[in-house]
């Protein structure tokens, strides 16, 4: 029987498997390469078909926005009414506070963004005066969490109900 020498028998397996693991090595780099490219084009596709093309569109798109988050917060007006109502405990009563203000932030955020939006493009009077009135009841939203925090529970529902009132 011949004699293997070491170079000969296990040197070449080594070898072998060195290239194999750098080729998979280098497969693994590929393929994290084309899967990061797909992945930022998709955002960009996604963008482009959220945007229409009209130039008008981004205040429209602002504008009902900000309607969406004028909803949001006379649903958050309601429950923190029916709490009340209901003489429910102030963790509860402090929890829906957060969110009318929450709502409230979130209304004042996307009018501005309008506004914005309202300033890069021509915005019809009509337009500004919707603009107009969701900032006044963000405003007045945002005043009333500010008062109500401070206030006993019957003098939050008077208040609320003022602010209902006035929001519907």
């Amino acid at each position: 029987m011949p004699e293997m020498s070491f170079t000969r028998s296990v040197v070449p397996l080594c070898l072998a498997g060195f290239a194999r693991r750098r080729g998979l090595a280098a497969l693994g780099v590929v393929a994290a390469v084309w899967l990061a490219g797909a992945g930022c084009t998709s955002v960009y596709e996604r963008a482009e078909q959220a945007m229409p093309p009209d130039p008008g569109s981004p205040l429209t798109l602002r504008v009902e926005e900000a309607r969406r988050a004028e909803g949001l917060c006379t649903q958050s007006c309601a429950r923190l009414h029916d709490d009340l109502a209901r003489h429910a405990p102030a963790e509860t009563v402090s929890a829906d506070l957060d969110r009318l203000e929450l709502a409230g932030f979130d209304l004042q955020r996307r009018t501005t963004a309008a506004r914005e939006a309202a300033a890069s493009s021509t915005a019809t009077t009509e337009t500004s005066h919707e603009l107009d009135h969701l900032e006044a009841r963000s405003k007045a939203v945002l005043d009333y969490v500010r008062l109500a925090r401070k206030a006993e529970p019957a003098a939050q529902f008077a208040r609320l109900e003022a602010l209902l009132q006035a929001i519907r």
